[in-house]
């Protein structure tokens, strides 16, 4: 595992989680999304972030 801070990671973390709810309406116009697409897209960002740092944190 790649070390990092754990307040890097803690701050990645709660970034990456909170920036879809915060920046809904640009990404709702930006990629045409309405209610239930936008939470299709919340479903599948549920299951894509856990890969993503795992991938970050390989050496």
């Amino acid at each position: 595992m790649r070390p990092i801070k754990p307040q890097q990671f803690v701050i990645n973390l709660i970034s990456l989680c909170i920036f879809p709810f915060a920046a809904r309406p640009m990404l709702s116009i930006v990629f045409g999304m309405d209610d239930a697409a936008f939470m299709r897209f919340i479903e599948q960002r549920k299951k894509e972030l856990p890969e993503f740092f795992r991938g970050a944190l390989r050496p």
